[in-house]
Parts: structure tokens; sequence; C-alpha cells
């Protein structure tokens, strides 16, 4: 599964690739992912400007005009690459497509999704009303993780790859940081 600083990392290159581009189509080539690609999916996004691109942990939010975003995660094996033509190959699901490219969405997994809302809504969905503070924001400080886990009955481990504590932290990070810390993972 892609890592928090993974998803960032393409946050920004689709940034650079398709802020303030309009989806002229969307093509669903296999609707099975996590969740079904809703079959309203491509009609609400169509002829919508790209305004801007967030991540909440290992989600990527894309901001639309008129109060509309999508949330994607890549699931453990998704990837978005971009095309002028109409190239499919195995494992591709979805063809978001623009004036003069292709982004197109590959998961040999199927573990990734993509869900409509309304963006003032967004952040109160199921996916993301849970989830905890960002690894460098500033409400997460030594006092905030001492307290946080004097009332946690979880392994250091499991506590640091808890979502609903910390967003992103998995399995290797969260190795890593005990490791670094010197601090025994149970």
């Amino acid at each position: 599964m892609p890592e928090l600083p993974e998803v960032e990392t393409v946050k920004i290159a689709l940034l650079e690739e398709i802020l303030n581009e309009k989806i002229l189509s969307v093509s669903v080539i296999n609707k099975s992912l996590r969740y079904p690609v809703e079959k309203c999916f491509p009609e609400k996004i169509v002829n919508l400007k790209i305004i801007d691109i967030q991540r909440r942990g290992k989600y990527l939010i894309f901001n639309l005009e008129n109060n509309i975003s999508f949330l994607a995660h890549l699931g453990m094996t998704g990837y978005f690459r971009f095309s002028k033509k109409k190239n499919i190959i195995k494992h591709d699901h979805l063809i978001f497509h623009f004036e003069k490219k292709k982004m197109i969405y590959n998961d040999i997994r199927k573990f990734g999704f993509f869900k409509v809302y309304n963006t003032r809504q967004i952040f109160k969905s199921t996916h993301l009303v849970n989830l905890g503070l960002e690894p460098l924001s500033k409400g997460l400080d030594a006092v905030f993780v001492f307290k946080s886990i004097k009332n946690s009955r979880q392994l250091i481990k499991d506590y640091l790859m808890n979502f609903k504590n910390l967003v992103g932290i998995g399995n290797i990070y969260s190795s890593e940081i005990l490791f670094d810390s010197c601090i025994h993972p149970t």
C-alpha cells in the first residue's frame, strides 16, 4: 500500500498535470473496485474543472467546480498514469478524459475506490470523519502523544498504525519510528 509520503507525492504530481483541467468524460472499464464505481459517477463529474487536489491521510480529494468533490483511495496497488492515447492495459479501471490527455487509473488488486461528495460534506464522510492527526500537523507534539498513548490500551505499534490516532503511518514507518526510538513494538 502506498504510504503517506507516496500519496503526497502523487497529489503533487496530479496538481502539476491536471489542475484547472476540465474532465470531458470518464470511461469506466471495470466498476469492480473495493466499492463498486457508481453508475452515476461519470455524469456527476463530467464537464467540471479540477480546482484543487488535497490529501487527508492516504486519501486524495479532487475538488471540482460547483461544490463537487470526489474521494479517491489507491488501495494497495493503485496508481495513475497519463497518456495521449486510449491505450488500455490489463487492470485499467477508469479513464478520465481531458482535452489533451487521459488520466488512467490502474489497480491490480482492486482495493482502491472513487466516491463523489458535495465539497462541504466530504470531510464528514465515513472515510474521513474519524481520522486522527496528520503526522506533521501542529497539534501533534510530545505532550499530545504521551497523553494519548497513556490513555490507550493498544500496543505501541498498533497505536501508531491506528488511523484514528495518527493518519498515514503504516507498518514500514511504525517499525522505523520504534527502531529509531529504541522502543519495542509490543
